[in-house]
């Protein structure tokens, strides 16, 4: 009797021991595995920030971000999108919509009017297309003025991106109008595009 439970602890504790090892072995691939797709994300949204391009009011183009800063907007469909909630400003959640030429946010000839705008948050539905972001003036009548800023993005990723609009004068309104940058054959499609605001 006593053989057999000394044989019976010697086979638990190898057990133990040998499914031990296993999980670890599987918890260290995982890891591994989510190392290597940390770096092809990042050089993904290292790709794409470096074609960002950012324009002033009189379309010269700036350099208000680093390229980091700008890698730090971009979620792309392979990461986790734990959108930031900015509770202390106003937001506006867009429908899904699509244009072949321009498009202007929050409905009617020249959209609607956002003050002191900090962030958009832009989900292309599916691959996105070449476009272009163009902040105006809002001129005091529901209409616009001259462009504020432009922020053009490449084509080819799927995700979302926070563009920040910081850079625009504070205690201003402006309109926010989407450019086609590829052909007016090629519809541009979003899924959302939520403003932050004051």
């Amino acid at each position: 009797m006593k053989l057999n439970l000394k044989y019976w602890s010697m086979a638990i504790v190898l057990c133990f021991t040998l499914f031990g090892f296993l999980g670890a072995t599987k918890i260290q691939a995982a890891e591994v595995k989510t190392e290597a797709q940390n770096i092809g994300l990042d050089a993904k949204k290292e790709e794409l920030a470096s074609q960002i391009k950012i324009y002033d009011e009189n379309d010269d183009e700036i350099h208000p971000y680093t390229l980091q800063e700008l890698k730090d907007m971009i979620t792309l469909d392979d990461q986790n999108q734990d959108n930031p909630i900015h509770a202390l400003y106003k937001t506006y959640t867009s429908k899904p919509f699509g244009f072949k030429y321009n498009f202007s946010i929050g409905g009617g000839t020249y959209g609607k009017a956002f003050k002191n705008p900090i962030t958009l948050l832009i989900t292309p539905q599916g691959t996105a297309k070449k476009f272009s972001v163009a902040a105006k003036y809002d001129n005091g009548k529901g209409g616009v003025g001259g462009t504020a800023g432009k922020i053009s993005l490449p084509g080819g990723w799927t995700g979302q991106i926070h563009m920040n609009w910081t850079q625009l004068k504070r205690g201003k309104s402006y309109h926010f109008n989407f450019i086609n940058n590829s052909s007016s054959d090629v519809e541009v499609k979003m899924k959302k595009v939520i403003v932050w605001y004051d």
